[in-house]
């Protein structure tokens, strides 16, 4: 791991990058910010470099599912899990990752709070995912949000991500300049699109689909839709046991956060 502040202090806000080795989008999107100008001390953390290193996805086990991690563990990562929660503490964190998806850029949140709607808003993002049913995300044990730039090992990842994150330090007073706030429209995961093999995918992330539509298809097999989804995080590739996720869309995000508070069943 390595840490590289900008400005003197005590930093509030971290920027975390490839905490998964083959999604080094985040390295090159910190490297584009290096010659800014900073207000305010912020901290960004190279997470996995020895998967990086070795040009592997991780090492002994999915550093992005280890959290909180063991600092007495075996693994690398459920090592490394605790010493990046270790380094970020007591600071808001931006999380930043590449998908094997269409490459929509997008806010992931592990629900609500002022900061990560806030956070949110500032992205100049048109969409945020919930996610928050999944294990061991690093954004399930901080305050803050991920960042799912574009499509891995793409330059359109790289300068997607790069806009948002200076976006982001633009809203958050990190750095001078106007900044873009939008309300992105609010899709909550509730579970998984079954893999097959060799798939064709027939759908389009945020774009709902109906009852008996045709989500992917091989040459012997067609998978189709037994109730409306909206597709989130959908890929070919790069998924062992999914072809990616279900969500419903839930409006806008201000209205996501009344709605919750308000004790709305999202399941």
């Amino acid at each position: 791991m390595e840490t590289i502040q900008h400005g003197d202090g005590d930093p509030a806000l971290s920027i975390v990058a490839c905490l998964h080795g083959d999604e080094k989008a985040g390295r090159a999107i910190i490297t584009q910010l290096d010659d800014h100008s900073f207000s305010k001390p912020v901290q960004f953390v190279i997470a996995n470099q020895r998967a990086m290193e070795q040009d592997q996805r991780y090492i002994d086990t999915d550093l992005n599912r280890a959290f909180p991690g063991d600092p007495d563990a075996d693994t690398h990562e459920d090592q490394l899990a605790a010493s990046i929660l270790d380094t970020v503490a007591g600071t808001t964190v931006i999380d930043l990752h590449t998908t094997p998806s269409t490459g929509t850029a997008c806010c992931v949140i592990a629900g609500t709070d002022p900061t990560t709607e806030r956070l949110c808003h500032g992205s100049g993002l048109e969409h945020v995912i919930d996610i928050g049913y999944e294990s061991g995300g690093l954004i399930q044990h901080v305050t803050g949000i991920s960042i799912e730039c574009g499509r891995r090992g793409t330059k359109k990842a790289i300068e997607q991500g790069t806009k948002t994150v200076r976006n982001l330090l633009r809203a958050e007073g990190y750095l001078d300049g106007p900044a873009e706030h939008t309300d992105p429209a609010c899709f909550q995961i509730t579970g998984e699109i079954d893999r097959i093999e060799d798939p064709d995918v027939h759908v389009t992330d945020f774009t709902q689909v109906e009852p008996g539509e045709t989500i992917a298809s091989n040459e012997t097999v067609s998978l189709n839709a037994n109730t409306s989804f909206y597709p989130v995080l959908t890929a070919t590739d790069g998924y062992e046991q999914r072809l990616g996720y279900r969500a419903q869309h839930r409006g806008r995000l201000s209205a996501y956060k009344t709605l919750q508070d308000e004790g709305e069943d999202h399941a």
